[in-house]
């Protein structure tokens, strides 16, 4: 019977979240890059294994309410969509991996007008961020916008 531990050993990223149980309280928030390292694909195992090894939750609610998620400069349509699907649009946040992923001006117009509406779009690029960091855009004389 597979048990605590044995939810560990899933793979790398449920096994750390799951180990550390800061997830696990509803206070702990946690911002994870690259999509979530995939996470949401991996919905379906993940809560099946969180019954087995006894969770209060689900590991999708957890994640759900208390993960953030960039992309790390991935502008991949599909993975945006999956994303919303696994969470909302309140815990998406743009993000970099420089030097590895370097979108261009164009593959990133075109990724925000995956966006049905500004608003998401602007939480998504700025928004989100401001307000999970403290953030406050009037106190900060460098803020740049994006052109896109």
């Amino acid at each position: 019977m597979l048990h605590a531990a044995g939810l560990r050993r899933v793979s790398g990223r449920v096994g750390r979240l799951s180990r550390t149980d800061a997830l696990l309280h509803h206070r702990v928030l946690r911002v994870l890059g690259h999509w979530d390292e995939l996470l949401p694909f991996w919905q379906d195992r993940t809560d099946s294994l969180s019954r087995t090894a006894g969770l209060d939750r689900k590991v999708s609610d957890y994640v759900r309410s208390n993960v953030f998620i960039t992309n790390s400069g991935m502008s991949n349509p599909a993975l945006l969509h999956h994303a919303l699907e696994a969470t909302t649009i309140d815990h998406l946040l743009f993000g970099t991996d420089y030097p590895f992923q370097r979108p261009t001006r164009d593959e990133l117009q075109r990724f925000l007008l995956e966006f049905d509406i500004d608003e998401d779009r602007s939480k998504f690029t700025a928004g989100n961020a401001r307000l999970l960091f403290g953030i406050d855009q009037s106190s900060t004389s460098t803020t740049r916008r994006c052109r896109c």
